[in-house]
C-alpha cells in the first residue's frame, strides 16, 4: 500500500536545509532512499526516519 509520500520541498523544510542541499545529498548517494514518480523525486516518510537514524550520534561536536 501507498504510505506518506513527502516532496523535496517539505523534506528540505522539515530539516531546515535549502533544497539545493538535499538535491546534492541525492547526486552524493547520502541522502534517504526516495522514489522517482516521473520527474519527480519523493521520499517515504519510513526511509527519512531510517535515514535520520542511521545519522543520530551522541554528541554533535559543536
Amino acid at each position: 500500500m501507498l504510505k506518506k509520500m513527502i516532496t523535496i520541498e517539505e523534506f528540505a523544510e522539515a530539516l531546515r536545509v535549502s533544497v539545493k542541499t538535499v538535491y546534492s545529498w541525492n547526486s552524493q548517494g547520502v541522502g534517504p532512499r526516495y522514489v522517482k514518480v516521473g520527474k519527480h523525486c519523493r521520499f517515504r516518510a519510513a526511509d527519512i526516519e531510517k535515514w535520520l537514524e542511521s545519522r543520530t550520534v551522541d554528541r554533535c561536536g559543536v
